[in-house]
């Protein structure tokens, strides 16, 4: 596979005054003189690297840890370099709707700085995108996480060798030094073809000689980590969320699919357990969301409701009961249940809603118990008949 890229992009390390870089292409080693910042704060020396290269007029893409950092730099930048608003993105910025970052925006701006976060909104981040890929934006601060997905071709990338990372084993969150490949795709959005001619700069800064020898060797020329399967490291709950809240999936099932179809299902859960434990952790993961109301049931889902039916009345099996209704068949058992079930915490809604369709072998009878000891407690009146409503043959899940 070809590496090479049309401009060639140098990989280094600012320290004391020296970028020493190696080239990508050729593998060549070079040195560029820069002013000595004379500093051992981290944050001071990226500030600095980035205001010389705005001076020197050009382009600056800058990664840091977090969304802090970005408004912070971006407001001391604007501060100390000369002033150049960009005009043309603060009307148009003027014209939106007022919003948390919105005026922070718009004052640095003056100097023809930027921040690209979180916190922007959509608008927001395709009017600070285009004026920075259209020159009028001289340096823009983004958080790393911020790395996949943007498309900002730019001459001079300088980047923290940090990120923040959550630690489940201590339960708190920590920084930790960037992986080779995380690096490589924040350097590659420097010395794009469509940008510059000559080449372009990925730029990590340190006051340390000993840590620039190493971080050159690692970052600059080193081997890629081995790829690991990362959905692991985050608790279940999470991925639930994000799936559900993105619209990639509205269903247990289609939940449970997804997640044992990437890269962590093959490789780890496929691996360390088995289907019905996953399974069962996955039903609880979609409770917690549920019982936190991040979560609410569309309709109450078959399975689900048939475990409950089981575990309530103890007299109905799932094998029991048929879905959809046999062709023809009109028997129907009118039935009052208690079930313990988390989503049902609006008795009326749930009467008037849902309706079950379900051909049973049971006989008629109708139940009224007390629920397993612990579980949410709700009364419901549910009309066995041949059809089902609309709302309720949807039988999936929605993020509030």
């Amino acid at each position: 596979m070809d590496t090479r890229r049309p401009v060639d992009l140098r990989k280094g390390v600012l320290c004391r005054g020296q970028f020493r870089y190696r080239e990508h292409n050729s593998g060549t080693q070079g040195v560029e003189d820069f002013p000595d910042f004379r500093s051992e704060k981290r944050e001071e020396l990226l500030l600095a690297a980035v205001e010389e290269l705005v001076r020197r007029g050009e382009q600056v893409l800058a990664f840091v840890p977090d969304r802090a950092t970005t408004v912070l730099f971006a407001r001391v930048l604007a501060q100390r370099v000369t002033p150049a608003s960009a005009t043309a993105a603060v009307e148009e910025l003027r014209q939106q709707e007022e919003t948390l970052a919105r005026e922070t925006l718009l004052g640095v701006l003056s100097g023809a700085v930027a921040f690209h976060n979180s916190d922007l909104s959509p608008e927001e981040r395709e009017i600070i995108e285009r004026h920075f890929r259209g020159g009028a934006i001289r340096a823009l601060f983004s958080t790393s996480t911020l790395a996949v997905g943007m498309n900002l071709p730019v001459k001079n990338v300088v980047l923290d060798h940090q990120r923040w990372e959550y630690l489940r084993r201590y339960g708190r969150w920590s920084l930790q030094e960037i992986s080779r490949s995380e690096y490589e795709n924040m350097s590659g959005r420097a010395g794009r073809l469509s940008l510059v001619q000559d080449f372009g700069r990925s730029i990590l800064v340190t006051y340390s000689p000993f840590e620039a020898d190493v971080w050159l060797e690692h970052f600059a020329g080193g081997e890629f980590e081995e790829i690991r399967p990362t959905l692991a490291d985050a608790p279940l709950e999470n991925h639930v969320l994000d799936l559900m809240a993105s619209g990639l999936a509205s269903t247990r099932g289609e939940l449970e699919e997804m997640l044992l179809s990437s890269f962590t299902g093959w490789t780890h859960w496929a691996q360390k357990i088995s289907r019905a434990e996953f399974s069962e952790a996955l039903t609880k993961a979609v409770s917690c969301g549920l019982d936190g109301g991040l979560l609410r049931g569309a309709a109450p889902e078959l399975d689900h409701l048939l475990h409950d039916l089981a575990i309530t009345v103890g007299a109905i099996s799932p094998t029991d009961v048929r879905w959809p209704p046999v062709s023809g068949s009109d028997s129907t058992t009118p039935l009052h249940l208690t079930l313990g079930h988390p989503p049902l915490h609006d008795t009326r809604a749930v009467g008037e809603t849902y309706r079950a369709a379900v051909t049973t072998r049971a006989p008629p009878r109708a139940f009224n118990r007390n629920p397993t000891p612990g579980m949410f407690s709700t009364s419901c009146s549910i009309s066995v008949s041949a059809t089902m409503p609309a709302s309720a043959r949807r039988n999936g899940l929605m993020t509030r």
